[in-house]
């Protein structure tokens, strides 16, 4: 391993494992991210002997997470060494591969995934495929990888985990759809920010901003750092990820922070196939038995881990070597609506904001108007938005582009980083925004505009986008001679397309807000609807729509 490369599996740390001499045979075999299949590669230990009485070798898959294949490799070759009559066949293999595998009907005699999670994935995915961990065989909290620059700034604080997510430190994680350790950061995020109003636009703006950096594995965070360390972000890693990446680049080696709430953990729990044929159990149990044996903790503790309960540190800086505090897991359902909504705003967004610029959104909410609020957090979600997002802007009222037509085009939809006007797409929209504030007059034709919104973005349909429009209006439709809720609703539920699906959400702002009719267009468009009493709450309902925008 040279300094500038990701960290490797096979080179331990400060007590290195030697490889004990062997009479059996251990096959290694590397798995491909989509499949486990694979050309075996067999490998006798120098002294490799056959054992006279064995009789024909039973082959046995083990399938391993890269970190930790290593030691089990090692443990394959003490079982041969102590009389096990088997053809071991170690792979080294993605877990969410190995997930896939199995729910595709094809898998290993035994499994050592990083977490618990992709069991409970597997189980939700296929109920009859009843994988079970046997216990855990190690376990290595998730930690902040420091780059020194930032661990400068950080000093020897344990700062919060709000205060790291939106803070002046840039922070990247690993998919968590395809990674435990994003995942696992991604829950304790959802469980440390909660569902309280006071976090949810912090929530709401970290999600997305984080979705749309995420690295692709835990290893290629490393292997950005490894590349280019002066730029590089922070990041969520294993602890055991981070002491293996510094034993093996001394001279560019990360701090590390746990936050002070606390923090979740990688488990590495041992699986064993479901009706599994007695005699390969016992091979595989073999093996088992040599990783939980004295020998086996040696090697583990070389390797980085920490024992299954957390005991024992491989003394990464500024983490503690002794116990961590642990976070309590979130409920399966909270699991799953926060992989949801991560998936959710990961999709490039294609939206037409539609703004009420009626006469009753100069009506004061608190200390301001209801169009300064709107307008605000119009803003506020602007500035959250990835700069791939394309984003339009109309204003209605009544008779607003002339007699008859309510609803008037601002800026068209455009990707936010598009040049206009001397300046950004962005830049645009942000003082069409500010306009708004001082042109409110007339009534609200909200049946007129919404209706010819949706259909201009349907119009302009973009597969590879949540085609979306998000119309904020503050009262009821009051234009007499446009058309009626009804003739709105038989519209939109004929003009829906499955082929060109177009999202509507819709917000409405104070108490004079028909909350039962804007819920009802909502749902027979294919929407949401959200309502915010409280001036306080503009913002906060804001950013939910607009993240809950295609689920």
């Amino acid at each position: 391993m040279g300094r500038h490369t990701a960290p490797r599996t096979r080179r331990r740390s400060a007590l290195p494992v030697a490889r004990p001499a062997s009479r059996g045979t251990v096959v290694v075999a590397g798995v491909a991210a989509a499949a486990l299949a694979a050309v075996p590669v067999t490998m006798l230990w120098p002294d490799a002997t056959p054992l006279s009485d064995c009789g024909p070798r039973t082959p046995v898959t083990i399938s391993v997470a890269e970190q930790i294949v290593g030691v089990v490799r090692d443990a394959a070759a003490r079982a041969s060494e102590s009389g096990a009559c088997a053809d071991y066949a170690v792979q080294s293999a993605a877990p969410a591969a190995v997930a896939a595998a199995i729910a595709g009907g094809e898998g290993p005699d035994a499994w050592v995934s990083d977490s618990t999670l992709w069991l409970e994935q597997l189980r939700a995915a296929k109920p009859d495929e009843a994988w079970t961990a046997t216990e855990s065989v190690a376990s290595s909290p998730i930690v902040v990888a420091l780059p020194q620059q930032h661990a400068a700034r950080v000093g020897s604080a344990k700062p919060q985990w709000r205060t790291l997510l939106s803070g002046p430190i840039p922070v990247r994680m690993a998919d968590p759809e395809a990674d435990a350790t994003g995942r696992l950061a991604l829950f304790t995020v959802h469980s440390v920010l909660g569902d309280k109003k006071a976090t949810r636009t912090i929530s709401g703006g970290t999600m997305i901003r984080l979705s749309r950096t995420a690295a692709g594995s835990e290893s290629e965070l490393f292997g950005t750092y490894a590349q280019k360390p002066a730029a590089s972000p922070a990041f969520p890693a294993s602890e055991q990820a981070v002491a293996r990446f510094n034993h093996e680049n001394p001279d560019a080696s990360l701090a590390a922070v746990i936050p002070a709430e606390g923090t979740a953990a990688l488990d590495y729990p041992w699986a064993t196939a479901p009706g599994l044929i007695p005699k390969k159990k016992e091979l595989v149990n073999r093996v088992l038995e040599q990783v939980r044996s004295e020998r086996g903790a040696e090697d583990l503790a070389a390797a980085g881990f920490r024992a299954p309960g957390g005991s024992g540190s491989p003394r990464v800086a500024g983490i503690p070597s002794g116990p961590v505090r642990m976070l309590k897991p979130l409920p399966a359902a909270e699991r799953g609506s926060a992989l949801g909504l991560w998936t959710a705003v990961r999709t490039d967004m294609r939206m037409l904001a539609v703004m009420d610029v009626s006469g009753s959104m100069r009506a004061m909410a608190g200390t301001r108007s209801r169009i300064e609020l709107a307008r605000a957090a119009a803003v506020t979600a602007l500035d959250s938005f990835p700069q791939s997002s394309q984003v339009g802007l109309w204003e209605f009222s009544t008779d607003r582009d002339g007699p008859g037509k309510d609803y008037r085009e601002l800026q068209p939809i455009r990707t936010l980083t598009a040049r206009t006007g001397g300046g950004t797409h962005k830049d645009a929209l942000g003082k069409e925004f500010a306009r708004m504030v001082d042109t409110v007059e007339g009534d609200t034709g909200l049946y007129d505009s919404l209706l010819a919104a949706y259909r201009s973005v349907k119009a302009s349909y973009q597969p590879g986008y949540v085609n979306s429009v998000v119309l904020m209006t503050d009262g009821v439709n009051d234009d007499r001679s446009g058309l009626s809720l009804q003739q709105l609703l038989s519209a939109l539920e004929e003009e829906k397309d499955p082929k060109r699906p177009v999202r509507v959400v819709l917000v409405g702002l104070g108490d004079q807000t028909d909350a039962k009719t804007l819920a009802t267009i909502a749902r027979t468009a294919g929407g949401a609807s959200y309502v915010a009493r409280d001036p306080k709450d503009i913002t906060t309902v804001f950013i939910e729509a607009l993240m809950t925008r295609n689920r």
